[in-house]
C-alpha cells in the first residue's frame, strides 16, 4: 500500500499570513472579479472596435474625400490657378 503519511490537507491560508489577512482578502479578489474585470474587457471590446472602424471605414473615407477634393480643386481651365 502506499503511504499516504506526507499528504496533509491544504491550508486555509497561507503560511505568515493571519486570518484577517485572509478574511480582507477574498472580498477584494471578489470585487476585482465582479468590477474591474467586466470594465476592463468592455475597453479592450472599444478599443478593438476603434481600430476596426478605422480600419475598414474611416480611411477609405478619408481617402474618398481627399479624392474628391483634389478633384474639385483642379483648374477648369489652361493656365487657371485656383485661388487666384
Amino acid at each position: 500500500m502506499a503511504d499516504h503519511s506526507r499528504h496533509r490537507a491544504p491550508r486555509r491560508h497561507e503560511p505568515g499570513e493571519g486570518a484577517l489577512t485572509t478574511l480582507i482578502r477574498i472580498p477584494v479578489r471578489l470585487v476585482v472579479l465582479v468590477l474591474v474585470l467586466p470594465v476592463r474587457m468592455a475597453g479592450d471590446a472599444l478599443t478593438a472596435l476603434r481600430h476596426g472602424a478605422d480600419r475598414v471605414l474611416l480611411r477609405p473615407l478619408g481617402r474618398a474625400c481627399c479624392g474628391w477634393g483634389r478633384r474639385w480643386s483642379r483648374p477648369r481651365w489652361p493656365g487657371c490657378t485656383p485661388g487666384s
